[in-house]
């Protein structure tokens, strides 16, 4: 079951619990390839590849995929 997923079917705190989420959300940006996002246990990744969609329009939707409002984000480029 995806984040999203149990949201829907319980609530966003519940959610937050079940998948350990912290505060902080951590973007890895493989140019070319694809964005990671990790927060607390949480793990995602949008493709990059083929020109699917820009490095921001990938971290949105991570940023979309877990519902939670963090203190602070990194984004760190990987080369």
């Amino acid at each position: 079951m995806t984040f999203e997923e149990w949201a829907d079917m319980y609530d966003v705190d519940s959610a937050i619990k079940q998948f350990g989420l912290s505060d902080n959300m951590v973007f890895i940006v493989k140019p070319h390839k694809y964005v990671m996002a990790v927060c607390g246990n949480w793990r995602g990744s949008e493709p990059l590849a083929g020109h699917i969609q820009t490095i921001e329009e990938a971290i949105e939707k991570l940023r979309q995929a877990v519902r939670h409002n963090f203190r602070t984000e990194e984004i760190i480029t990987d080369c």
